[in-house]
């Protein structure tokens, strides 16, 4: 009697429980992409070098981190760098050369990306063996030697989300990276607020 009680019991209460546990997934997720994003600005700060994320668009919850191999990155910042995907002012072939690759452990987990809006012009080279950046070219973050997101014009307003959810759930968790590199995450299904400009948004009180 007492187990058919518990099974009873148990039948009733998981499926009420896990939405909780989904969010509890969107959660931890949006905090291990926060710390891997930190990260790559971090990088790009340390080797005066300019550092890329992107998200694999084979694997949605896998999330790249990459470095460019020459110091030409940062050279003229009203302009898209000479000599991406061809040879920089060094006479190096610029590339992208793999970092890391953080994997959701909650594999249903999806992420996506909301790059800043002057990005067209990136280079679809990668130095990953495996993996193709999602909706390239443009679906990706680039970290300045100076910690800004890297757009090809001196617009202060263009700022990057990338958004986690689960299939289960109708909202999601959104990280905001904004132009200066500082970085929030939203509550789980908080719309985004509205900065000074197209594109520009501020972090939630």
């Amino acid at each position: 009697m007492v187990v058919a009680i518990i099974a009873i019991m148990s039948a009733v209460a998981v499926p009420n429980l896990l939405p909780e546990v989904h969010k509890a997934h969107v959660g931890g997720g949006a905090e291990v992409v926060a710390a891997a994003v930190a990260r790559a600005r971090s990088e790009a700060m340390v080797s005066k070098r300019c550092v890329r994320v992107w998200i694999d668009s084979t694997n949605t919850h896998r999330l790249v981190t990459e470095r460019l191999n020459s110091f030409d990155c940062d050279t003229s910042p009203a302009v898209f760098p000479a000599g991406f995907g061809g040879v920089g002012l060094n006479g190096v072939a610029q590339a992208w050369a793999p970092l890391s690759a953080v994997i959701l452990d909650a594999a249903p987990l999806v992420l996506t990306m909301a790059a800043p809006a002057d990005t067209a012009a990136c280079s679809t080279t990668t130095g990953s063996t495996s993996g193709v950046p999602t909706g390239f070219p443009c679906t990706h973050l680039i970290f300045r030697p100076n910690g800004r997101l890297f757009t090809q014009n001196l617009d202060e307003n263009d700022d990057a989300v990338i958004s986690v959810r689960h299939p289960s759930l109708v909202a999601t968790k959104s990280i905001l990276i904004n132009s200066n590199g500082l970085m929030c995450i939203y509550r789980l299904g908080e719309a985004l607020l509205p900065g000074a400009g197209p594109g520009d948004f501020v972090c939630p009180p």
